[in-house]
Order: C-alpha cells, then structure tokens, then sequence
C-alpha cells in the first residue's frame, strides 16, 4: 500500500510538472520575456497579439529644461503589450506626440546600430552614458534623438541647440565604437502609429544576464545587407533562396537543404539544419538566390562547428547578409533646348531647372498609379550648365531627404521614380527662362531575366524644352515733340527701318517664316542680324487696343515683330537683342528713310526678352526698363531762307518786314531784313531762340486775303490799316516754324532750320521804307528734292520797283490840265508856242499885202 501510495504521489507530482510546464510554454507564447530554468534562453519573438497601447508617460523632459535645445521635448513612454510594460522611446521628433490609449502595430527591429543605441542608452542595465556625465534627464534626451538618427529620422536634431548636438554627436560615436549586444541580451520593438500624422515609438526587452543554452540545429538567418535600400521595398524579396549544407569546404556533397522562409513581416528570412553531430565542423553555401533577382547570389561559403554537449536541444546560429541589387546612374536627367539641343539659345541657360523626385518601393505600372500613395523618399535635385542631373554630383542636390547611399556612391533602389519640373531655369534675377514642364514622367529601376539592374528612363534622349519666346515693339518720334503729342504737320514717320541684332551670349534660333521649322538660314550668332521692322502709322485707338500702348497724339508710328498685327508675338528666344534705327551712306552723308525725316547717328538700344514677356507678350522697354522709344535721332527736314532786299532803281539796300507763311498749316510769322537789307534765318547768323518771332506782335495789324485755297501767285492780298514803322521793329529777332499737326508747337532747336519742309509764301509789307515802290509777293519751297533735303532757299537778290503813275480814264469827260501838273504844263507851253508862231506867220503875209 505504500509504494501504491508513493506511486499514486509520484503521479500527482508529475501531473503537477506537466501543468507548470504547459502553463510556462503559453506564457512562452504571449510574453518576450525570459523564461529561466530548463536552459531556456528567452521566450518566443511575436506576442499571439502585435498590439501594443500606450499606457503612460512615466517622464517628460524638454530639450530647453535639459539645456539641450528649445522647443521641443521628449517622453520616457510606457506601452503595454502582452500584460507587460515596456519603457519606449519615441523615433520621430517632428510629428506629434500619440495620446494615451493609442494603439501601435508590433514588428521586431534588428538592425544593429538601433539596438546598441538602446543597449548602452537610458534605461538599460548596461547604460553607458554616464561616462559622458550626462544628468539624467539628458540622458533620456540624448538617447532619444539618437535613437531616432539611427532609425533614419532626417529631423532628429530638430530644435537641438549646438551644445545638445555636442552630445548627441559623443553619443554616436561612443556607440559605434562599441560591439552589438547578442540577441539573447536585448531585443528591439517596433510600434508603429496607425495614425500617420503620429509619432513611432520603439521599447526593448533585455535579459537580465546571459544564459547558454546547449542544441544540436543550426539556424541560418539572412537579411538584407542594406537596410535603408532594401526595407519596406516590395521590389526586395529573399523568398526562394536556399542554402545547402556540406561536409567539406569544396562543397561536393550536400547534406541536407533548406530554403529559407520569412519572419513574420520583416525583410527576414531563417532556416534551421537539424540533427547535427555536436562538435562536427560543416559548410553552407548558397544553392539558390532570390526568386526574382532583387539580391546577387552569395557565392561565399560559410562554416561552423555544431556545437558539443549538454542537451539534445542546443542551438547555434548564423546570420547571413545578401547584397541587394541597385542601380549607380551618373546621369539621371537631361534637359535639352528643342531647337538647339543641349547648348541652350540666346542668354538661355539649361542650368537651375528643379526637378521633384519621388520614390516608391515598388513597381508602378503608370504614374497616374502614385495617385493616392505616400512618397518613401523625396528628392529636390537641379540641372547642371549642360541641362544635365548628375545623380553623384553633390552640387545636383537642392533638398529633401538625404540620397541613399551604399559604399561609397548614391544609388537608386529598386522601385518607381516620379519625375516632375517644379522650377524651369531662372536666370539671375529670378525669371524663368525656358517654360515649365508640367508633365509627370516614371521612371523605374528594375531587374532583368539576366538579373541585371537597369533603370526604365522616359527620355533618355533627354527633354526637350521650349525655351520662352517674345516680341518687340518700339514707338517712333521726331525729336522735335519728344513727349509723343505731335508731329511737323504734312510729315510722316512711316517706312523708317528699324534693324534686330543677336545681342546674348549663344546663337538664337527664329523662325522667319513662320513655318514651324527651324532651318540653319534661320539660326543667328551673335552679331548678326536677324531681321528688319518697319514703322507704320497707327490710329491712338489702335495701338491702345493692340499693344496696349497709351499716347496722347492722335496718331501713332510703331514698328514692331508682330507681322500678324494681333498684338501678340512668339518669335524671338529668351536674350538680348539691339535695335537699331538704320541709315544708308553715299559720299559720306546719309540718305533718306524716307522722304519727310532724316538721321543724325547711327544709334541703337538694347532690350531682353525675359519670363515677363511669356505669352507672346511684347517687350516695350530696353535693358535699363526705360520706354523703348526712339526720338532723339530722327529730326524732321528743315532748312534756311536767305534773301537782300534793294530799291531797283536806285540799289539802295532797305530794310522792310514780310509776312512769312508756311501754306501746309498757315503758320505765319513776321519777319525783317537788317539794316543791309539782308535776311537770314540760320541761327548761326541771328540764334532761333533769340527774341523768337519778336516782331509777330505787329500781326493783330495785317489782314490777311487768302482768296480761293488754290495757291496761285497774287491771289493771297494783304490789308494794312497803316505801314508799320521800321524803327519801332526788332532787327535781331530770331526765327522759328514749329507749329504741329494738332497745334503742338515744337521745341526751338537752334541746332536746326528755322523752316520745316513745306511751301511758303513770302509777301512783303507795307513801311515808311517803301513807299513808292511795289510790295513784293512771292512762293518758294523748302526740302523738296531728295538728293538735297536740307539745301537753303536762297531767293537772291529781292528788288523793290518803284510805282509808275497812271492817269485814269472815264469815257465821256475832258480833264483839263492843273497849274502844277508837270505833264499838262509842258503840253500848255507847246501849245502856246504853236499858237504864237501861228500868229507871227498871219501877221507877216498880211503885211507884205
């Protein structure tokens, strides 16, 4: 009865073993915590649940409070998962802190430098930071933004002032100077915010000391040798690879093989050898690579020893890491000019255009497919001199998050790029040159069936770019009205040539005939001409409607690139252009433009066409933003009159006033020859702007009979109440005819004529001076012949004659003589004679009777 009774207790006793046994395997199963005893090292990795729910905040430090920084804090969080609480640590600085209650999804994290970071951090066991003599409340700081650095954060250091970057940077270094912790010493987790906006945090387990564990498998882990390439990147997969496993370093005989299948959602792969012989030395190689190539096949072989002793159920492992494939491009972008190609035109620059570009870990089949998705990584990058993104070139980079990078170079993942033009180049005051490109263009790394990594380029020819075009208009002015409100009346300013020049630094490309090609006869160095304008005459209704263009005169003279006449032009590139108002030599003297204005100086103004003129806009200043208006160098034909006046009978030289009309708009004006009766109107002789038309103010005394409006000579009569007194006249007027088309008058200019071309009518007045003698009245012309437009008018010699007597007759009447009448005296004195010796002959016969 007692050994049934001791039996019956020996069987309680293993009952109860077995329940304790069973209940420790499912606290296993739910909780990363050590189970010790029975040689276990550490409970399973994944909870029955991946939640985790933040419980509290057992600290909260501000960088300011820690004398790190300003502006931000940070939070020693406690996060429940599994029953258990866990002290975490927050892994994105510059999102928004997660509110009590929130739930996390849980993945394992085991990249080294994360889990080192932890290990020798704030609140470890093996905490290292006290060699720095840092407090703790830096300490949980520190550990914080490192944390979040080695996790890949690019605004880890937000709001760090320079002393916390001091000690984040000694931190660093302090941990990579030291080894990883195994596995079984501490494990990192990852909670991931379901809400975007919030931050991830990250908890650790850590053993409370290391415990071998003795077993006969061997596990062989691989994972990716580049993380940052390479996780979350769905173009990755190590599915398919296999090891096999040998006796002998030649690899000969394979002893058994596995292939390798994933960790839960992790980039990781494990297998495990079993039933090895404790102490036997064995080789693995890779038999099989990735399914789909996005990793090199490993060639290397590997060895161990199994491990010898102790318990059937001894453990070793391996951890592997594979290559991924990727791409190391040079150039990853090229722009061109779409008519001269990478060379750029005008003062066109293919440098600065900005390009956006977004990565995502997988393979798109449209960009249109991006839609909706959140970009891993965002890169701001610009074109080079040549129009080109250098993808190695440092200087290629604008901003965004940091260019992956793996030994050494910057290289392109597997997955989809979107490529869009956010900033066509500009040059240095800010305006575009070329137009923005706004389409969005994919472009894709991928692998081939000869697992090779190639990269899908949408252009690879390059962009082609419209570089900005505009047009030009220029207004016409005489010099004489430079404020634009008139002109010499009977002239035109139409038909005066205005030539264009290639003034930029590279030849520019024009289409002239407006055919869409652009023909070699239609590209344009520098210096060379490119095209002529010809001015025309608009209404002021017109050019306001056209061109926008204000003016006071009722009639406008442009000239301008807008062949169409619809206000709008797109011929000539982005550059400089010098325009200039041309002249033709012959024997050393310019030739007309035409028939009514003549230039000075060849002269010329240089514009831009810039980004303000997209549109077709048309440029209406020069370089310097001043009005681009030509009137300093156009001067209307004007010329001189020269004449000496003399009493024909006696040669006398008399000074007497005329009445000077210009017939085309009635002007008149008064004018006198001198002493030595001579006129002239040069202002080298009597300046134009000395007492100009002085004696005009004898005017209100002449009227003026112009008869009919055809101008024949002696129809225009002059009516005087009385002759006007020479001595109370000025000698040394000047003269000056400036009346305009619509009344303006121009500036005196004694650099010019006194007399715009025209007809005129000379007719001399009345004065105690000439009195006896005839008025003249007289036409002459001033510019009328081409070949000799500024020749003076020369009237000679102008004689006065004196004024025969003439006796009137009225049919019917006798008039008798009048004593005093010198004709009727001699006619009495000859009669008188008569009758005498007509008397004398009567008496004599008589007598000799």
């Amino acid at each position: 009865m007692g050994g049934s009774m001791k039996n019956s207790i020996c069987r309680r006793r293993r009952t109860r073993v077995v329940c304790l046994v069973l209940l420790l395997a499912v606290l296993g199963t739910i909780l990363p915590l050590p189970l010790r005893g029975a040689g276990r090292r550490f409970g399973r990795v994944f909870a029955v649940e991946d939640l985790a729910v933040l419980k509290s905040y057992a600290k909260e430090v501000s960088y300011e409070q820690a004398g790190l920084g300003k502006g931000n804090w940070t939070n020693d969080f406690i996060l429940q998962r599994g029953g258990s609480d866990y002290h975490g640590f927050c892994v994105n600085p510059n999102k928004s802190t997660p509110g009590i209650g929130t739930s996390f999804r849980v993945s394992e994290q085991r990249d080294e430098q994360v889990r080192k970071v932890l290990y020798y951090g704030y609140g470890s066991r093996t905490n290292a930071m006290g060699e720095l003599g840092l407090s703790p409340e830096e300490q949980l700081v520190i550990s914080h933004v490192t944390l979040a650095r080695a996790m890949g954060d690019p605004h880890w250091s937000v709001d760090l002032n320079a002393r916390g970057k001091e000690q984040a940077e000694r931190y660093w270094k302090l941990v990579k100077s030291r080894p990883a912790p195994k596995e079984n010493l501490l494990r990192a987790f990852l909670c991931h915010n379901k809400d975007a906006e919030g931050q991830d945090l990250l908890y650790f387990w850590q053993a409370p000391k290391e415990e071998e564990v003795p077993g006969t498998s061997f596990v062989i882990r691989k994972r990716s040798a580049a993380d940052p390439l390479t996780e979350k990147n769905r173009c990755y997969s190590l599915a398919g690879v296999c090891y096999g496993l040998y006796d002998d370093a030649a690899c000969r005989k394979q002893l058994q093989e596995i292939c390798l299948t994933r960790e839960g959602e992790s980039q990781r792969y494990e297998g495990t050898f079993q039933n090895l012989t404790p102490g036997k030395q064995y080789f693995v190689r890779e038999s099989r690579g990735p399914a789909n190539g996005s990793y090199r096949t490993d060639e290397r072989v590997y060895s161990f020893t199994a491990k010898a002793g102790g318990n059937v159920h001894e453990i070793g492992s391996m951890e592997l890491k594979d290559e991924p494939v990727y791409d190391v491009p040079d150039i990853l972008w090229r722009k061109k000019d779409a008519q001269l190609s990478e060379k750029g035109q005008g003062d066109g620059s293919l440098f600065g255009a900005e390009y956006s570009i977004r990565f995502y870990p997988e393979d798109l089949p449209s960009a249109e497919a991006a839609k909706d998705k959140k970009a891993t990584y965002l890169w701001l990058m610009r074109t080079d001199e040549k129009g080109e993104i250098h993808f190695q070139d440092p200087r290629c980079y604008v901003s965004g998050d940091p260019l992956l990078e793996y030994q050494g170079k910057k290289v392109l993942p597997l997955g989809s790029y979107l490529i869009q033009e956010k900033k066509a180049p500009r040059d240095a005051k800010g305006r575009a040159i070329y137009a923005l490109d706004p389409k969005l263009y994919l472009l894709k790394t991928v692998c081939g069936s000869d697992h090779q990594v190639k990269t899908v380029h949408p252009l690879i020819d390059g962009q082609r770019e419209q570089i900005l075009r505009g047009g030009i208009l220029l207004e016409k002015r005489e010099t004489s009205y430079p404020d634009g409100r008139d002109y010499t009346a009977a002239m035109s300013l139409e038909g005066i040539r205005f030539s264009i020049y290639n003034r930029s630094a590279k030849t520019v490309a024009v289409d002239l005939n407006r055919d869409g090609i652009y023909s070699e006869d239609e590209r344009f160095a520098p210096g060379a001409k490119i095209r002529e304008m010809i001015c025309k005459k608009y209404s002021q209704e017109e050019a306001m409607r056209l061109y926008g263009l204000k003016s006071e005169a009722k009639e406008v003279y442009l000239a301008t690139t807008d062949d169409d006449g619809d206000g709008y032009d797109r011929s000539l590139p982005y550059g400089k252009y010098g325009i200039v108002e041309e002249t033709m030599k012959t024997g050393g003297e310019f030739r007309l433009v035409n028939q009514d204005y003549c230039l000075g100086e060849r002269q010329e103004k240089t514009v831009e066409i810039s980004r303000d003129l997209q549109g077709g806009k048309l440029c209406q200043t020069d370089i310097d933003g001043k009005k681009l208006t030509f009137a300093e160098n156009n001067r209307p034909i004007r010329s001189d009159l020269l004449l000496r006046k003399i009493k024909e009978d006696s040669k006398e030289k008399i000074q007497v006033p005329f009445l000077l009309i210009r017939e085309e708009t009635g002007e008149k004006h008064i004018v006198m020859t001198g002493a030595d009766g001579s006129f002239d109107s040069r202002a080298g002789h009597i300046a134009h702007s000395h007492k100009t038309n002085a004696n005009d103010r004898f005017l209100d005394r002449i009227q003026l009979d112009q008869g009919s409006k055809e101008t024949k000579s002696g129809e225009w009569q002059i009516k005087q109440d009385k002759p006007l007194t020479v001595s109370e006249m000025t000698e040394d007027a000047g003269t000056w005819f400036g009346l305009g088309r619509y009344g303006n008058m121009a500036r005196i200019d004694d650099q010019l004529g006194a007399l715009p071309k025209g007809h005129y009518r000379l007719m001399e007045l009345s004065c105690d001076k000439n009195r006896g003698y005839e008025l003249v009245n007289l036409r002459f012309a001033i510019g009328q012949d081409p070949n000799r437009p500024g020749e003076i008018a020369d009237l000679g010699t102008v004689s006065d004659r004196p004024i025969k007597p003439e006796i009137p007759r009225t049919e019917g009447k006798v008039y008798a003589p009048r004593l005093g009448d010198l004709g009727q005296l001699w006619i009495f004195l000859i009669c008188g004679t008569f009758a005498l010796g007509s008397m004398a002959v009567l008496l004599a016969i008589r007598g000799r009777k």
